[in-house]
């Protein structure tokens, strides 16, 4: 593949566009993980469930996520119950 100046100019210009990105994204990450530790921390709540509540509000699924459990729940029942 034969590439020349501007073009690899261009997608070096991408490369690091997409770094700092990323970066972005990790410190994003980073922040969300604390935010999560120090509330379950603080009102000593299972982080699991804070987990699933903290993406239910983000996504604003609530209603979604609930009929999914109930599902699970009827599900496993009539597997598991004799």
């Amino acid at each position: 593949m034969t590439m020349n100046t501007d073009d690899k100019k261009e997608i070096l210009k991408s490369l690091k566009d997409i770094s700092a990105s990323m970066t972005t994204i990790e410190a994003a990450r980073d922040a969300i993980k604390e935010f999560k530790k120090d509330v379950c921390e603080t009102y000593q709540l299972d982080r699991k469930i804070f987990n699933k509540i903290a993406k239910a509000y983000h996504k604003g699924n609530k209603d979604e996520e609930k009929a999914l459990f109930e599902d699970f729940e009827t599900l496993y029942d009539e597997v598991t119950k004799p």
